[in-house]
């Protein structure tokens, strides 16, 4: 027996030892209406709701969706968010939240009075209703919702949900989109008019700083701008570096399109090691946008490919069409929603090659691209003959 499989044979014993402590100070076994806390919900009275999604910046992406639908159905309903730091800049911008608090789970580690602070926070908005914006059971999540002392507690039912929730929404085992998941806790409550495209809000100036870098670097403003971001949440887990060389190398030297490659915060040596294996290549380099500059980027693009990383869900909210390149994970939970998409599965036993990418953008550009939304800056005739691999830093 490994460590890690020891580690997990404790915490499964402590959850089972706390779940007979709750079961017994509820009464043994008691009996369990279905959503027994509905009953007494009435949503319409709500004025406090609380969004919690702490993890990463795609999860609070395809969270955006509940917001939007509860502000849509209860307008003067204010809405509270707990997100990961990440996170916020996803919703930094957003009109429809009151107020985010950001969980730092490194500096609650290092400083348990920033924690006490995080809690005290949340109890002090007296908050009406929590949805923890979860399928799959988070246990800190669920401990977010409980200390926050929220009325109502909503989330999925699990073995363990009915220590944190009083409202556990059952699951029927269908598979469905992340969205729509995270909808669903909301029309159990009675909200039936939902939207289901994400929204990322983003300044003026951030649309004019992207603005100003393209114009300033694309010198092929005639053929489609396609988007590469090479890197991946985790080292292991995104198509192979060479790969994506490769597909750089065809794309530019066919004038299939213009690459802008995208390097995020964190990705230097994966920077310095592709650029060296493309260094001739006229291509256009940005490093270290955040997440709205990013997403004016592929707002502006024509084809974005990526891993299957939290920036591919961006092109739901813009209606960028994407190829997504998934070596883990399941599609059609997590794939791109409701946008022109193709999704290509590079797995162990089935590599992705550089070919069939090569072969599916061209086909994708041939029949994804419309006059109505092609080629974006062709009427801009403005061209910098020295913007050749310039990298670009947004700070």
């Amino acid at each position: 027996m490994n460590f890690r499989t020891m580690k997990r044979g404790i915490k499964n014993l402590v959850w089972e030892a706390v779940l007979l402590i709750h079961k017994l100070r509820k009464g043994i076994f008691p009996k369990r209406d279905l959503l027994h806390g509905i009953k007494i919900l009435d949503i319409r009275k709500t004025k406090k709701i609380l969004i919690i999604r702490h993890d990463r910046i795609g999860d609070t992406i395809l969270a955006t969706p509940v917001i939007k639908s509860l502000k849509k159905s209860l307008p003067d309903v204010e809405i509270f968010m707990v997100i990961g730091s990440g996170g916020y800049e996803v919703v930094k911008e957003n009109p429809y939240i009151k107020k985010a608090f950001i969980y730092d789970k490194k500096g609650f580690v290092t400083s348990p009075i920033k924690l006490l602070r995080f809690i005290i926070g949340l109890r002090q908005e007296e908050i009406d209703l929590s949805l923890t914006l979860s399928h799959s059971f988070t246990v800190t999540g669920s401990l977010i919702s409980f200390l926050s002392k929220a009325r109502y507690r909503v989330g999925y039912r699990d073995r363990y949900s009915s220590i944190f929730y009083n409202i556990d929404i059952p699951k029927d085992g269908m598979l469905r989109h992340e969205i729509e998941n995270n909808l669903l806790l909301i029309e159990s409550l009675g909200i039936k008019d939902v939207i289901k495209r994400p929204d990322i809000f983003v300044s003026t100036s951030e649309e004019s700083i992207i603005q100003g870098f393209l114009i300033k670097n694309r010198r092929y403003p005639d053929i489609p701008l396609i988007s590469i971001k090479p890197g991946s949440r985790l080292k292991g887990l995104g198509w192979d570096i060479s790969n994506y060389v490769e597909i750089c190398k065809r794309l530019t030297e066919n004038r299939v399109g213009e690459v802008i490659l995208i390097f995020g915060p964190g990705e230097d040596d994966l920077h310095n090691h592709m650029m060296r294996l493309v260094k001739e290549r006229p291509i256009i380099v940005l490093r270290s946008p955040n997440i709205r500059e990013l997403t004016v980027v592929i707002d502006r693009s024509d084809l974005l490919i990526c891993n299957h990383t939290g920036i591919m869900h961006i092109t739901s909210a813009v209606k960028t069409p994407v190829i997504a390149i998934f070596k883990h994970g399941e599609p059609g939970r997590w794939g791109p929603f409701e946008v022109p998409s193709r999704i290509l599965e590079d797995r162990d036993d089935r590599p992705l090659s550089s070919d069939t990418v090569y072969n599916e953008v061209v086909s994708f550009l041939k029949y994804s691209i419309t006059e109505e939304n092609s080629y974006r800056f062709s009427d801009n005739k403005l061209h910098n003959d020295q913007a050749i691999c310039n990298d670009y830093y947004l700070q």
